[in-house]
């Protein structure tokens, strides 16, 4: 549903796509390569036309774990209970 104008929005049947909203008409997308789309995390990540920030996270490899950012060195993930938590690295540790 596109009515407030924008924005993005889950595929309620499958966590690796979404819609981005654009001139009220919904267009279905695909995050990338083994990425699913979060509405929190909201991450810009890189594509072949004009960057467009969507939230596409990687899952969990573990319930609970820490694991690299794809596109950023200076952020990471923290899993609790399989749900991931972006978080910037400390100062001097990227």
């Amino acid at each position: 549903d596109c009515s407030d104008g924008g924005g993005l929005s889950p595929d309620p049947k499958d966590c690796t796509k979404f819609y981005e909203c654009s001139y009220n008409k919904p267009f279905h997308m695909s995050c990338p390569s083994t990425l699913h789309f979060s509405p929190s995390a909201l991450i810009s990540v890189q594509t072949s036309k004009p960057p467009v920030s969507y939230s596409c996270v990687p899952p969990c490899p573990s319930p609970e774990a820490l694991y690299p950012h794809p596109n950023d060195c200076t952020k990471y993930f923290h899993c609790a209970k399989n749900i991931p938590y972006l978080k910037p690295c400390p100062a001097g540790q990227e």
